[in-house]
């Protein structure tokens, strides 16, 4: 079984009250450098960190992330699949954000969510700063 942690593995630590789906299910094709809290634009592509302004929402699917780091039942790279990517009414761990050059979400990668979702740190596997 993988470990997972808040640290490097949960994306959404929480919800807005907002209506409506947080996450929708996106068609990517899977990337070597694609993982859970990777950044993506609308057409399912991971963003680099200078297509800040054109992302859409972070991938946020564990079974995804188990896959990737499991022998068993393995996601080749190249593979097309259906991913949960949350979008809105999100509260996100902004420690787990990042580009498709593994670098952390900068301010202009939040402003392009900050309209529907907020940001959080996660000081360790307990508390929420």
């Amino acid at each position: 079984m993988t470990k997972f942690s808040f640290n490097d593995s949960v994306v959404v630590l929480g919800s807005l009250d907002l209506t409506g789906y947080p996450h929708d299910s996106v068609e990517v094709t899977v990337t070597p450098t694609m993982t859970q809290g990777s950044l993506l634009k609308a057409d399912g592509t991971e963003a680099l960190q200078a297509e800040a302004a054109d992302v859409v929402g972070a991938i946020d699917d564990l079974e995804f992330l188990n896959k990737l780091r499991s022998g068993a039942d393995t996601v080749p790279v190249g593979s097309k699949v259906l991913v949960s990517v949350a979008k809105r009414g999100c509260i996100l761990n902004d420690k787990v954000l990042q580009y498709k050059d593994g670098s952390k979400i900068d301010d202009a990668g939040k402003a392009a969510l900050a309209p529907t979702n907020k940001f959080a740190s996660v000081g360790n596997d307990s508390t929420i700063v």
